[in-house]
């Protein structure tokens, strides 16, 4: 089933639209920070997938002085 849209101009329904509000839909800031933080974090997924042992380890050290501080 199609997405119905109130007008092609941009219109939602209250009447305001995306150029009143200072957006440009040309403008990609938006998608390339966005770009940018998916970059990283498949970065980080292939070093652990590279190197398991030492996210393990971390993990439980963190994990470990957690529980030291929440017992105190």
């Amino acid at each position: 089933m199609p997405h119905q849209h109130p007008s092609a101009t941009g219109e939602t329904m209250t009447g305001t639209t995306t150029e009143s509000l200072g957006l440009n839909p040309e403008d990609e800031t938006y998608v390339d920070e966005t770009t940018g933080w998916l970059d990283r974090i498949e970065r980080i997924e292939l070093v652990i997938k590279r190197y398991p042992w030492p996210t393990v380890l971390l993990a439980l050290g963190v994990g470990y002085a957690i529980s030291r501080r929440l017992l105190r």
